[in-house]
């Protein structure tokens, strides 16, 4: 198994278009002492092609042409009624590696033909760390005396196309688009790779940070044991949902079918009814309500209550559990509508005895299936 550190960077902005993101990515990185290496693309031809194998013999046309690119492989996949869906992968030599490699600009250029062409969906990087010569002082101040190539491949591990990458996503028009920069970290958190102000320099120039988070990529020979685990954890979750039914709740839970009154504070309820659990208040903008808390096993407990702003006045409470290897939805409890500010403290203290009872009973089922999770792991997510 693999761990990985995965920063998602939102970008809506009239100056940024997705055709030019991997230029200004690319300069980001040279600022941090990383360059790219290696590329591939993925793309899911709807678009500008109605006919997959049209798509295809497009794509191919254009790799061919291009000189200083390895032979492309063309794989297919998806589930049922999706089998005409096209992945093209394109596998690049080492940029600026040897004389008649391509560099930076040739990649550029590249990229922008096939993004005018095809309008890839989604395009993954891998990283290098520029020797000192090439970084100047942007390099850190750690032993990169020889070029160290950190985008090598992960065979074995499916969907993983570099170990170290930048994912950059299509989202909908020409200046919507998500990037994302995985990196591969140690058994202690640390990074694999040195950089300087990667993040800030992201978060400054290139978008909102909306998500951070560490996951794990398993092999294919851990799969099958992963998927039993899993199984059997969800099993156990499910029993525990079953007994959840029979706890006797402090209150009645107010539904009605008039929307919630104006002024009801789900911060001031939740503050009074989950003093002393542990949870801390994390963010409520955009009609979201978000808290969190961490155990002594190092999973980590989300709460979100969204009370639904000007449109839907009601209340959904959702309570979920993730680790380094997992990521589970604990609780959700739909159309609360609550009259008053007493009847909204008397929902939270519903909900404060239902999330008490999962947390203390979960804790063991996870601790049994997926083990503990490092005390570094945290998880950042931002409403937007």
């Amino acid at each position: 198994m693999k761990w990985y550190q995965e920063n998602k960077f939102l970008v809506m902005s009239k100056d940024m278009k997705y055709k030019d993101s991997l230029e200004a990515v690319g300069r980001l990185l040279e600022q941090a002492g990383l360059s790219y290496s290696k590329i591939r693309f993925h793309m899911q031809p709807e678009w500008p092609f109605s006919d997959p194998a049209e798509a295809e013999a497009h794509a191919g046309r254009l790799v061919c042409s291009v000189p200083w690119l390895k032979a492309y492989e063309v794989v297919r996949a998806g589930g049922p009624g999706e089998s005409g869906k096209v992945r093209l992968f394109t596998n690049l030599s080492e940029f600026g590696g040897p004389e008649g490699q391509p560099g930076f600009e040739e990649m550029v250029l590249f990229m922008r033909k096939l993004t005018n062409a095809l309008c890839p969906r989604e395009i993954a990087v891998g990283l290098n760390v520029l020797e000192p010569a090439q970084a100047g002082e942007t390099a850190d101040s750690g032993n990169t005396a020889e070029s160290a190539c950190f985008s090598r491949e992960a065979p074995g591990y499916p969907g993983n196309y570099f170990e170290n990458m930048v994912v950059i996503t299509r989202n909908a028009g020409a200046s919507f688009f998500r990037i994302v920069l995985r990196l591969e970290v140690d058994r202690q958190g640390s990074l694999s790779i040195p950089f300087k102000r990667l993040e800030e320099l992201f978060q400054e120039q290139m978008g909102t940070l909306t998500d951070r988070r560490y996951v794990e990529a398993l092999a294919v020979e851990e799969l099958e044991e992963a998927r039993f685990c899993g199984q059997r954890a969800d099993r156990e979750l499910v029993r525990l949902n079953q007994e959840l039914k029979a706890l006797t709740l402090p209150h009645q839970f107010s539904r009605s079918l008039s929307p919630t009154r104006k002024g009801c504070s789900v911060k001031r309820a939740f503050t009074g009814a989950f003093k002393g659990t542990g949870f801390e208040f994390l963010d409520s903008r955009n009609f979201c309500f978000k808290a969190q808390m961490k155990s002594v096993h190092g999973y980590v407990y989300r709460i979100s209550i969204d009370y639904g702003g000007h449109i839907w006045h009601r209340h959904t409470f959702i309570l979920e559990v993730s680790g380094i290897n997992f990521n589970r939805q604990l609780l959700r409890v739909d159309g609360l509508s609550p009259q008053s500010q007493e009847e909204c403290r008397m929902n939270l203290e519903n909900l404060r005895t239902q999330t008490m009872f999962l947390q203390e009973r979960a804790e063991s089922v996870l601790l049994e299936y997926y083990g503990e999770t490092p005390g570094w792991y945290q998880v950042y997510h931002k409403y937007v």
